[in-house]
């Protein structure tokens, strides 16, 4: 009886490590991702001429700094949060979108104010 929790403990761990690695292997895809999308370029703006070097490996061990993440450049932006339909168990997770959404475009958010948006269509 005693070796059980031990096996559990064990089984946690390995699970969680599959779960670490996962993780990493998916953000390095996005951060891959993320990478494509910058280069991509953006209608009705004059593009500088590109080499026809081929786009470098997606990072494999380094974590994606802050800025890279908070401020997308070319115009990219993430979607808004859905509007919030009254139903108090899906509250929370609307928050959470929201907040997102504002870490994301932080430069958009000058100040609290600049947060809130406009009336609510009745």
């Amino acid at each position: 009886m005693d070796s059980e929790p031990e096996d559990r403990i064990s089984r946690l761990e390995s699970g969680l490590s599959k779960a670490k690695e996962q993780s990493r292997v998916q953000q390095n895809t996005l951060d891959h991702i993320l990478t494509l999308l910058q280069r991509l370029p953006i209608p009705g703006t004059p593009q500088a001429p590109q080499d026809s070097a081929p786009a470098p490996p997606a990072p494999t061990t380094t974590a994606p700094t802050a800025p890279s993440l908070r401020e997308p450049s070319r115009g990219l932006k993430p979607a808004t949060p859905n509007d919030f339909d009254g139903d108090r168990l899906k509250g929370r997770a609307f928050l959470n979108s929201c907040r997102l959404y504002i870490s994301l475009c932080e430069s958009q958010f000058r100040d609290d104010q600049a947060m809130i948006p406009g009336p609510c269509p009745s």
